[in-house]
């Protein structure tokens, strides 16, 4: 399985987008639904494959089972949910990797986004309290982990989420 090409590799980038620097998302995601002409499996596949532009500026060859090798044969990336039961994701070799964003002067970040709140089923808008929200980012930074996440809770009325 080889990594394909995005219509742009690199988005946003102008100071009207809600992306206002170009960024360059690492990791495709290829989705086959197991039904129509394609017999060779019942069950539905969804996986994490390297970007083309990764792929291509690390060298990277397709194996079996959505496994990702440099020239040498060594084992840099793959999506262990093919493996074994557990969520669909794309794991790399570290120290590989950092020497690939510092060789060419990128950077990596993560975004966090998420909700809890507590439904059940005589749920309504009446007896809702309210949701935590929770936002951050993190980025490596010479090398090591650095961020922060933030959370907030947002009562019943406050603004969109009144009942009223």
């Amino acid at each position: 399985m080889e990594a394909f090409e995005n219509e742009s590799e690199w988005i946003g980038g102008d100071k009207k987008s809600r992306i206002p620097k170009e960024v360059l998302v690492p990791v495709e995601e290829y989705i086959n639904e197991g039904s129509g002409f394609d017999c060779s499996t019942d069950n539905g596949i969804q996986i994490k494959i390297p970007s083309a532009f990764f792929a291509r500026k690390m060298g990277l060859r397709g194996g079996i089972d959505g496994r990702f090798y440099d020239s040498e044969g060594n084992l840099l990336a793959f999506d262990p949910s093919l493996l074994e039961y557990g969520p669909s994701t794309l794991l790399v070799k570290r120290e590989e990797f950092i020497e690939f964003l510092e060789k060419n002067n990128l950077s990596i970040f993560w975004t966090v986004f998420g909700e809890k709140q507590v439904l059940d089923e005589s749920w309504n808008m009446d007896n809702w309290n309210g949701r935590l929200s929770i936002t951050g980012g993190f980025w490596l930074g010479a090398g090591q982990l650095e961020g922060k996440i933030l959370s907030s809770f947002e009562e019943k009325n406050a603004g969109a989420y009144s009942s009223d």
